[in-house]
């Protein structure tokens, strides 16, 4: 806040009083909005005392290990006065080209590669666009283009905020601009998991379990096995309430 000093105040009587109100109206609008800011910091103080109590709390209240590690990073990093961080990291760019030609036409092929390296892992990411000439107007200009990627390294973290390390590889396809599927796999040390287009993990084995939608096979062989419902042919074989088998 700046408060200006007076003027001299000159003139005559009447311009003396208008000196005068003008003054103390400047004034007035600079403690208004002093008192406004003022009052803007005391609220924001407040809250954050509010929540940096509540993470306290939820930090001395837990009992488990992980969850106490996690929030009180998590109240750590919020409430940081000095933060310090430092990165090394490389970066390398890969091109390739290759064009062939003849009498039906045109194929070119451009790939690309970028490698990124620092602390936390390597990225390759990779890009491979074909398209075609020719005098045939149903493939001239056919695109198709493939983006994939292969993360090696820390991948995230869990709910509990302990870094997960692992493989994720990744892939793209478009052709004629349009998408035509996305999907990528992730290895970690305890489990490897198969995501959809939307991030959604669809399959996954591991925990020593397997979980999956579709499965064909030519020969299956189990000392143990149980199924609510068994299809054979036109044949349904379940367990009805009495828990005796029937078939259908």
């Amino acid at each position: 806040m700046s408060i200006p000093m007076p003027r001299q105040i000159t003139g005559s009587g009447q311009e003396q009083l208008r000196q005068i109100q003008s003054y103390l109206f400047r004034l007035s609008q600079e403690l208004e909005h002093a008192l406004g800011t003022v009052d803007k910091q005391l609220l924001t103080l407040r809250d954050t005392a509010a929540q940096t109590e509540r993470a306290v709390r939820t930090v001395s209240e837990s009992q488990n290990p992980k969850a106490q590690f996690s929030s009180l990073k998590a109240l750590i990093i919020k409430s940081a006065d000095i933060v310090n961080a430092y990165y090394e990291e490389i970066s390398r760019k890969l091109s390739g080209e290759y064009v062939a030609q003849s009498d039906f036409g045109t194929f070119r092929q451009e790939t690309r590669q970028s490698i990124t390296e620092n602390s936390q892992g390597i990225t390759r990411a990779f890009s491979d666009l074909q398209t075609i000439e020719n005098t045939l107007a149903e493939l001239s200009g056919a695109v198709t283009q493939v983006n994939a990627w292969i993360k090696t390294g820390k991948l995230g973290e869990d709910q509990d905020s302990v870094p997960v390390y692992g493989v994720e590889i990744g892939q793209q396809t478009e052709k004629d601009g349009i998408v035509a599927f996305q999907k990528f796999a992730r290895l970690l040390a305890d489990r490897l998991s198969f995501f959809d287009r939307n991030g959604l993990e669809v399959s996954y084995i591991g925990e020593e379990s397997m979980h999956i939608t579709r499965a064909e096979v030519s020969a299956l062989a189990a000392g143990d096995a149980s199924a609510g419902k068994l299809q054979m042919g036109e044949y349904l074989w379940f367990t009805d309430g009495d828990g005796h088998l029937t078939l259908s």
